[in-house]
């Protein structure tokens, strides 16, 4: 992996490039190939876990916001005729 100097210590240069924007691939990550299926799913987990951290950074869609305030706005005006989970349970188990 190329490495470049930076003060005292040494930085990955995947690790400049996503500081400057640059995206990063699958193939940038050192040694991805020689990893097990187990270390990948790991790897992966923690990326997420990461993300998960700082979820209120992650923008939402205009569309999905639109989306639930479709669903809120019909929850609000239908209400009445929504079941319970026993009510919707009963009616399933009586299909059958």
């Amino acid at each position: 992996m190329p490495i470049i100097e930076l003060y005292n210590g040494y930085v990955p240069v995947q690790i400049i490039s996503l500081v400057m924007g640059e995206s990063m691939h699958v193939n940038d990550i050192p040694n991805i190939t020689e990893m097990s299926v187990h270390e990948k799913i790991q790897l992966a987990e923690e990326l997420w876990d990461s993300i998960a951290l700082n979820e209120l950074d992650i923008p939402v869609p205009q569309s999905h916001v639109n989306e639930l305030n479709k669903r809120f706005s019909n929850y609000e005006n239908n209400h009445e005729q929504l079941l319970s989970y026993d009510e919707l349970k009963s009616q399933l188990v009586k299909r059958k």
